[in-house]
């Protein structure tokens, strides 16, 4: 009995210690992609919501993809950093259907902020392509 008492404890322990970490800022590991795989964030520096694609994808509309994220229904321009994986290039849309402005980006890479090169919250389109 005693042994599981202190497992709960551990646990409690475990929370607190991960909502103290949150809650200072700190963030989480993200993702690994593997070769094939793009993962989108809501934030820089790979906070946020965020969805992983695998391998070769057209997506001509962002507004399809639920970010989960309450008052954000939608992936139109919300992406805000991202993780390519090394077979893959990305091409961004900035408007629907691959219309606007474009820019493509060869993995692997790992971008932690579009804001730099005006991509943040900008793409509403995008694709996957063999490298």
């Amino acid at each position: 009995m005693d042994g599981g008492r202190q497992a709960k404890l551990s646990w409690k322990k475990v929370a607190f210690l991960l909502g103290a970490a949150v809650g200072l800022g700190f963030a989480l590991p993200a993702h690994t992609p593997t070769s094939n795989q793009l993962y989108v964030y809501e934030h820089i520096n790979y906070g946020g919501a965020y969805i992983r694609w695998d391998g070769i994808r057209d997506i001509s509309d962002l507004r399809s993809y639920n970010t989960g994220a309450l008052g954000t229904p939608n992936w139109n321009d919300r992406i805000s950093s991202f993780k390519v994986g090394s077979d893959l290039k990305v091409i961004f849309y900035e408007h629907i259907n691959y219309k606007g402005a474009s820019w493509t980006v060869t993995g692997p890479a790992s971008i932690p902020s579009l804001v730099p090169n005006g991509w943040n919250d900008r793409a509403s389109s995008l694709r996957t392509v063999p490298k």
